[in-house]
């Protein structure tokens, strides 16, 4: 009797050893180990939103003289440069005796694409799905056992 519980024990913890030594992420770590060609890197793009703060610069210099010197004659009274742009606007005045410039930027709103890396793994959809062999076994064993009953039910 005490062979048999030891027996039983013994046979409890191999089976629950088996049961909990083959995870599925452990047989899909194996699997993917031995066969490398199941899984692919792909880059993934995706739109990260930036978004830049408003600019605003305005100064002014005083200007005691302002002349060329190829041209002393010449000297510059007034005068007026805008830059206008999409995001950008400025002006640039030159008076008798200052100069002023002023920029404005709009805040805006940049998209860039960011890059994101996975791992894929291949898949055939047309493949048909291959039967269990275990499940096939026993139902083979399972239908050669009730003939075999059968044969010998009618014997007797």
């Amino acid at each position: 009797m005490y062979f048999a519980k030891k027996y039983k024990t013994i046979i409890f913890a191999i089976i629950i050893v088996f049961l909990t030594s083959c995870t599925p992420q452990k047989r899909l770590t194996r699997l993917l180990h031995r066969h490398s060609y199941l899984t692919y890197n792909d880059t993934v793009f995706h739109e990260k939103k930036i978004i830049t703060s408003g600019i605003w610069l305005d100064t002014t210099f005083i200007i005691n003289s302002f002349k060329i010197p190829e041209y002393p004659d010449l000297l510059f009274v007034q005068d007026t440069f805008i830059i206008r742009d999409e995001r950008i606007k400025g002006s640039l005045i030159l008076d008798a005796n200052r100069l002023k410039l002023s920029l404005k930027q709009e805040p805006d709103t940049i998209r860039v694409p960011v890059p994101e890396y996975r791992t894929r793994y291949v898949t055939n959809q047309n493949e048909k799905k291959q039967p269990n062999t275990l499940l096939v076994a026993l139902i083979v064993a399972g239908i050669y056992s009730v003939l075999l009953s059968l044969i010998a039910i009618k014997r007797r």
